[in-house]
């Protein structure tokens, strides 16, 4: 073996070796104590060194018994695994932020194991380049993803990631990869001001690792317009989200809100995190 892939090999060996199983979040989340604490937290479950996100995983979904379901017609959208995916997307410019590493490394099937990396969220420079991190993306050839474009994706820990997918002509489907398929957050794209459009969380979808495809459902509020002009309660999105708190003066109405709500979404690298806030603005426009 060649020095070259005698130590890639071993640095993905140290990878698998200190990253444990990965299980499906719990979406009943804990308070987090800070906002720079939570915005450093980095998976949805324990990452190769140990999350910081106190979040306990929910019981895995038992699903050996069943027999596997059939390639059938009549969905909106079929999914296809993530190793094709990649495969087909990652050179696409939307995507210059992830990286798709091929390497030949004995005894590690290269559509099952997948090394990618994506920039660092916080920043940084290695030798005058941007700081990116590394990836293993294990069992890819199992893993479904939506047989759509994307316009964004990002990489986290233990085998999960974020993918955008535009979907029609108001929707964005905002899907993250967990060990047991796909959590989608259905999210309206909304022009709130002159070239500015949000992706506005209106509800949830999931996706097992069995399912063939996906039907979409007719969720998107016809007057949403209206509904972020109306007063927020922010007793209640306190409740739910207690880091606003401190940054409540000024935010009045839904919008300005949802505004606060997406910004904060922005360098965080856990799920449960990201989860937590699509569900507080889903709270906000119901």
């Amino acid at each position: 073996m060649h020095r070259n892939e005698e130590n890639l090999a071993d640095m993905v060996n140290r990878m698998e070796e200190n990253t444990p199983a990965a299980t499906e979040p719990s979406l009943d989340l804990p308070e987090e104590q800070a906002d720079a604490q939570a915005d450093q937290t980095t998976a949805e479950v324990p990452t190769n060194g140990g999350s910081s996100d106190p979040a306990t995983p929910a019981p895995e979904e038992a699903a050996t018994t069943e027999a596997p379901v059939e390639e059938v017609e009549g969905f909106d959208i079929t999914t296809i695994s993530l190793q094709s995916w990649i495969e087909q997307n990652s050179s696409e410019p939307q995507f210059e932020n992830v990286r798709y590493h091929k390497a030949a490394i004995r005894g590690v099937d290269p559509n099952d194991t997948l090394i990618v990396s994506d920039l660092n969220p916080t920043g940084g420079e290695v030798d005058g380049h941007p700081k990116r991190k590394l990836f293993l993306l294990n069992q890819a050839s199992l893993s479904p993803v939506l047989n759509l474009p994307g316009i964004m994706m990002h990489v986290f820990n233990n085998d999960s990631y974020r993918i955008l997918h535009p979907y029609g002509e108001n929707v964005v489907l905002k899907c993250y990869g967990v060990k047991t398929g796909l959590i989608i957050t259905m999210c309206q794209n909304v022009n709130v001001d002159e070239g500015v459009n949000l992706y506005i969380p209106v509800t949830r979808l999931r996706l097992k690792k069995k399912d063939a495809g996906l039907n979409v459902p007719d969720a998107m509020p016809s007057d949403m317009a209206a509904v972020l002009t109306e007063p927020v309660d922010m007793e209640a999105v306190e409740l739910q989200y207690k880091q606003i708190t401190r940054h409540k003066e000024g935010l009045n109405t839904k919008l300005d809100v949802i505004n606060w709500l997406l910004a904060k979404q922005e360098g965080v690298t856990d799920v449960n995190h990201l989860l937590q806030i699509d569900d507080v603005i889903i709270n906000i426009v119901h």
